[in-house]
């Protein structure tokens, strides 16, 4: 929904790109590449952040027009990244295939946004031998880096954190001569906002309400299986296209085992200014955060609390175990949900959590009290909370 601050209008976002999507040219031709479950052919819903980023400035006559293009290069680009992967064969048989051939996240596309702010002008005049980039690749619109984004296919910059709290840069306070765009002959000066931005710091105040929106926060998992999470590397990388070329990726170059310091010296420059995919931290899908809503809903229920241990004193069991060393009391005892357990281990201890007074940490092993069997009790006590070293 629009907020009807920018142009009067409320559109239903979700099922106009909907529809778009389902009867969108490229989605048509992606047919039976992607899987027809997801609403049109993106998986990772960039349509969605286009639609967003796109619709303060539109009338709604232009809304699917405008929205339908986007979608088409989106896709495009899609299907080109998909097919460079494909083809691609190195006849050394070094480099893997992969979607993109730079990197979402390197030093120099930060240097790229902070161009107006010290020590990062200076930083980017070393990277460019002595001057500044042609003008017309700098950062000089919001608008203009949107469609660099979204047309070109090997340009995947992030978005740095200072687009969410940082308004001043996007100011060119120092005055630096940046010179003048080729089309327009206009001078790049401070960065041209949106129209729905009525300052900077209206534009940094609405890319951080929409980062901590809950449409953001319904969807932050599927960013992290991308980039720490099981979707970085192997099959379910190739399948959500984000495969990167070999050098960013954690120990894939052993930079010990290179003999030739010229070939040594070069790899650590394309990891240094390349950029590096982070540790791969996550093997299975992340889970979903909570709405607001469902977070509410679970505060509710009253099964959430903590049992009152007063009003079922006749169903208590006395059990004793020493947790910790004598005379050192516990402050904190706790019995993990998720137990790792196979079904060839069914019955064994579970994990039984304590932290003493001294902050001494012990990890005991524990079978819960059980009704229905005799003496189904254990405590295995931490052999290390015992040694006083």
């Amino acid at each position: 929904v629009i907020d009807s601050d920018s142009d009067s209008i409320t559109v239903n976002a979700i099922s106009v790109l909907t529809s778009i999507m389902r009867n969108s040219p490229s989605a048509k031709a992606l047919e039976g590449v992607y899987n027809p479950d997801y609403i049109g052919c993106i998986e990772n819903e960039q349509p969605l952040l286009i639609l967003v980023q796109w619709i303060p400035e539109l009338a709604p006559r232009d809304l699917q027009i405008l929205v339908s293009e986007r979608l088409n290069q989106v896709c495009d680009s899609s299907l080109r990244n998909r097919m460079t992967y494909e083809s691609f064969e190195d006849p050394t048989g070094t480099v893997d295939k992969f979607h993109y051939g730079t990197h979402y996240s390197n030093a120099a596309g930060v240097m790229h946004y902070m161009i107006r702010m010290e020590p990062f002008t200076t930083l980017h005049i070393q990277l460019q031998s002595g001057r500044f980039d042609c003008s017309d690749r700098q950062f000089h619109s919001i608008r203009a880096a949107w469609q660099a984004r979204m047309e070109n296919p090997v340009d995947v910059k992030e978005l740095i954190p200072e687009f969410f709290y940082f308004p001043e840069f996007l100011e060119n306070a120092n005055g630096f001569d940046l010179g003048y765009l080729q089309m327009s002959n206009g001078k790049v000066d401070d960065v041209v906002l949106p129209r729905w931005a009525s300052s900077r710091e209206d534009l940094i105040y609405k890319h951080r309400k929409a980062l901590e929106s809950e449409y953001v926060s319904a969807h932050l998992h599927e960013w992290i299986d991308l980039i720490f999470g099981y979707k970085q590397r192997g099959e379910a990388a190739v399948e959500a296209l984000n495969v990167f070329y070999y050098c960013t990726y954690e120990g894939v170059v052993d930079l010990d085992a290179i003999a030739d310091e010229t070939e040594r010296k070069a790899l650590e420059g394309i990891i240094s200014n390349f950029g590096q995919t982070p540790c791969q931290l996550l093997k299975e899908p992340h889970p979903a955060r909570l709405s607001a809503a469902s977070a509410a809903r679970r505060l509710s229920r009253m099964d959430t609390y903590s049992p009152n241990l007063f009003e079922k004193l006749s169903e208590l069991k006395t059990f004793f175990g020493e947790g910790m060393m004598e005379e050192v009391p516990l402050v904190l005892t706790v019995v993990p949900k998720n137990q790792a357990h196979s079904f060839m281990t069914q019955g064994s201890p579970d994990v039984l959590v304590t932290v003493s007074a001294n902050g001494l940490l012990g990890t005991h092993g524990w079978l819960p009290y059980d009704r229905n069997f005799s003496n189904y009790f254990s405590f295995t006590k931490d052999p290390t909370v015992s040694n006083v070293k």
